[in-house]
């Protein structure tokens, strides 16, 4: 699968993008990477994808995130219905320019397709309005505010050759064929929200049911043998009592390894006023 496109293949990509020329942008989406759906009297919808070194034209759409990111929120809000009346390929570099506009408004969305990549939204004159990715280097800075400029002209390559489409008929249609996204989920119902709901519940009954289960065995386990051990728990309380007659049960407590009953005992609580024997 193709990561990244050459110079060529960019100017390509721009020839293809020609025919979204007149249509608006409908909706922007960022998955993984961006999507851009456009709407076009007598085209139809189509969708622009776009990822860090990458733009084709999509026939895939993929799963949507539930949240919507900030940098998604802006693009809608600048670019959300304009009309797309230019795309060009700036300076021969990897960079293509859309350029949007209404009766009041010109706006650019200028898309860097090399590094990272980045995308930047500037007004008429060419001032960045915001960008995905703010930067700064000696020669330019991305900020918002600042005139937008391009990255200094470099050498490409000379043995590029023109991208090779075998049996598709575009490029953006052989990047299509290459890549892999994840089907969107079906969209749950209100009766499969109930249900999932219903059965989580269900699950949790059961297993609290199961934990008191386990606590009732424990505890007839134990009653079982006091039980057994009656008569043997009764003389040691009752050894203990008559030890009380002379002594508190703090001294009967240092005295414990003396005492003579039938069960051991293994601790006394003078606080709590409780006595632990073992059975």
């Amino acid at each position: 699968m193709k990561t990244a496109l050459n110079v060529l293949e960019i100017k390509q990509i721009t020839k293809e993008l020609q025919e979204l020329k007149g249509a608006r942008i409908d909706k922007i989406y960022q998955p993984d990477g961006f999507l851009i759906r456009t709407h076009k009297t007598g085209q139809g919808k189509k969708m622009i994808k776009i990822e860090p070194n990458k733009i084709w034209i999509t026939q895939k759409k993929p799963e949507m995130p539930t949240k919507i990111p900030h940098f998604c929120t802006k693009l809608r809000k600048e670019l959300e219905g304009k009309k797309i009346t230019q795309i060009k390929q700036l300076n021969n570099e990897r960079i293509i320019q859309f350029t949007l506009e209404t009766q009041k408004e010109k706006k650019h969305l200028i898309i860097e397709l090399f590094a990272n990549g980045n995308l930047i939204i500037t007004d008429s004159e060419n001032k960045i309005i915001c960008a995905q990715e703010e930067r700064a280097w000696k020669d330019r800075t991305i900020k918002k505010g600042q005139t937008y400029k391009l990255p200094p002209t470099k050498k490409h390559p000379t043995k590029l050759k023109p991208p090779e489409l075998g049996q598709y008929k575009t490029l953006s249609e052989k990047i299509d064929s290459e890549t892999t996204i994840t089907a969107p989920k079906p969209k749950k119902t209100e009766y499969d929200k109930k249900k999932e709901k219903l059965q989580k519940m269900i699950k949790a009954q059961k297993e609290t049911a199961k934990e008191q289960e386990k606590k009732a065995a424990e505890l007839q386990k134990k009653g079982e043998k006091i039980y057994e051990k009656y008569q043997e728990l009764t003389q040691t309380i009752n050894t203990i009592k008559q030890e009380q007659k002379t002594k508190s049960l703090q001294e009967i407590q240092k005295q414990l390894k003396k005492l003579q009953t039938p069960l051991k005992i293994k601790k006394i609580n003078p606080e709590k006023q409780t006595i632990i024997v073992e059975v």
